[in-house]
């Protein structure tokens, strides 16, 4: 949805861990997310195996960093603690973080998995409808966000 958002002239550059180092209950998710990334004009993304860091920087001026991974499960059911600020208010970050993207090595191709295989497949242990599961598998690269009801205040 984040990336979604996005103008499609604005860069995105990403750093994550290769497929193969993927936890295996989070695989699926990892492949149709990547297959998000591969759709999307102006995005590069790197691999570095040993990467922990979780953080999104926009326009080299605000950044949000925390233990949020940046997927549904993490942002939508998970307590997690995600900090915004000014990048200039955290001295040396963007060398940091250029740091790690020399660092990370380009995608090899023969890790990206075909869409047919993935794209919906990694999304549907979240479904609970079986009328959103299906349409999930019928076509490539739809998928479903689960809001939890808001709280209503007494």
């Amino acid at each position: 949805m984040l990336v979604d958002l996005l103008p499609a002239k604005a860069e995105l550059r990403v750093v994550t861990r290769p497929l193969n180092g993927a936890d295996s209950s989070f695989r699926e998710h990892a492949i149709a997310a990547r297959i998000c990334f591969d759709d999307r004009p102006n995005t590069r993304v790197r691999l570095l195996s040993n990467l922990h860091a979780k953080l999104v920087i926009v326009d080299e001026r605000i950044v949000y960093c925390g233990s949020a991974n940046w997927y549904r499960y993490s942002l939508q059911e998970s307590r997690e603690i995600v900090l915004r600020g000014l990048v200039e208010g955290a001295s040396g970050l963007l060398d940091e973080v250029q740091v790690l993207w020399d660092e990370a090595k380009p995608d090899p191709r023969a890790e990206r998995s075909s869409r047919t295989e993935t794209t919906a497949h990694g999304y549907t242990k979240e479904v609970i409808d079986p009328v959103a599961e299906a349409k999930l598998k019928e076509v490539p690269g739809s998928f479903v966000l689960r809001r939890s009801p808001r709280r209503r205040i007494e």
